[in-house]
């Protein structure tokens, strides 16, 4: 195998800015993630759905780096990876859409206020209708 040449200066601050620019999205998306699964169990399980989301999300910074780079390797295709992490992205973006459709179905059941707080439909409550 040849060897690569040393990384420039761009190269490098390019790398620091994308890995901000990821830790950023993260931070944004972390909330949101935890926001969507507790209200789709009963209010004393909540903790325990947040949990689940923090699992699965530390399993994937620990086992998804590693296997992707590896499926990138295996195959002497660099694009390998970004495509799976297109596909895993596109599955997530399903499944929660279809676990936000059930959480704003049980909101319209309970009578557009749950244990989440929210209006059906995921608005939160006007000043005027938090107050009652």
């Amino acid at each position: 195998r040849a060897e690569r040449p040393p990384l420039s200066g761009a190269a490098v601050g390019a790398a620091a800015g994308l890995t901000s620019l990821l830790g950023l999205g993260t931070a944004l998306a972390y909330a949101n993630l935890q926001v969507c699964a507790a209200p789709l169990v009963p209010p004393h399980r909540s903790s325990s759905a947040i949990g689940a989301v923090r699992c699965v999300r530390d399993l994937g910074y620990a086992v998804g780096g590693v296997a992707l780079g590896a499926v990138s390797d295996l195959s002497g295709r660099p694009w390998a990876a970004p495509a799976l992490g297109a596909v895993a992205a596109a599955v997530a973006a399903a499944l929660f859409e279809g676990a936000r459709g059930r959480a704003i179905a049980a909101e319209k059941a309970a009578g557009g206020f749950g244990a989440t707080g929210l209006r059906a439909g995921g608005a939160a409550p006007s000043r005027r209708e938090a107050r009652g």
